[in-house]
C-alpha cells in the first residue's frame, strides 16, 4: 500500500512538467454513454483521463483510463435486474488538424482498449473483459498555446455478448 501511494505521489509531481512541455498534455474529458444493448438503461455519465506525446505537428500518442458509465437492467445469462459498470484502459493515435489560421482544428482518435464489465445484484457478481478497437472524431478550438476545448464523438467496440458497443459524446479540454 505504501509503495503505491509512494508511486501515485511521484507520478503527480511529474505532471506539471509534462503540462508545461510543448510535445506532452493532459487529456480529460466529460460526457454521456450509451450502450447499443436494450437490455440496460439508455446513457450514462462517463469521463476520461489521459496523456499525450504530440511527436508531429499534427499527430500524438495517447494512453489513457476511460469510464464509460453506470447502467441498470438486466443482464439475460443471469435473469432479474443486474447493475453494470464499463471501465476502459486505452492506447492510440491521435490527429490533429488546424483550420487554417484560424485556432478551430479537427481531429481523429483511433486505437485499441481493453475494456472491464462489471455485472452486479443481490445475488451474484461477475466480470467480463477483452481487447477491442476505439475511434472517434471532433471538433475544437484552442484558446491558447497551453489550453483547448474539443466536442467529440467517440466508439468503443466492446466484443462481448451482454452490451455491445458503446457510444459516446464528450466534452474534452487538454492542457499543454
Amino acid at each position: 500500500m505504501h509503495k503505491t501511494l509512494m508511486a501515485a505521489c511521484l507520478a503527480a509531481l511529474t505532471l506539471p512538467g509534462l503540462a508545461h512541455a510543448d510535445e506532452h498534455y493532459l487529456r480529460g474529458g466529460i460526457g454521456q454513454a450509451e450502450p447499443d444493448s436494450t437490455d440496460f438503461e439508455d446513457s450514462s455519465n462517463a469521463w476520461t483521463l489521459g496523456v499525450g506525446w504530440r511527436f508531429t505537428r499534427h499527430f500524438a500518442l495517447e494512453a489513457g483510463y476511460t469510464d464509460l458509465g453506470d447502467y441498470a437492467g438486466s443482464a439475460p445469462a443471469v435473469g432479474g435486474p443486474m447493475d453494470l459498470r464499463i471501465t476502459s484502459l486505452e492506447l492510440g493515435l491521435a490527429a490533429k488538424l488546424p483550420f487554417g489560421q484560424s485556432k478551430f482544428f479537427g481531429q481523429a482518435r483511433a486505437g485499441v482498449h481493453r475494456w472491464e464489465n462489471k455485472f452486479h445484484n443481490f445475488e451474484a457478481g461477475f466480470k467480463d473483459t477483452g481487447a477491442d478497437a476505439y475511434y472517434g472524431l471532433g471538433l475544437g478550438y484552442d484558446f491558447t498555446d497551453l489550453f483547448g476545448v474539443s466536442l467529440n464523438y467517440e466508439r468503443y467496440a466492446l466484443s462481448g455478448d451482454t452490451v455491445g458497443d458503446v457510444d459516446r459524446v464528450m466534452l474534452a479540454f487538454e492542457m499543454r
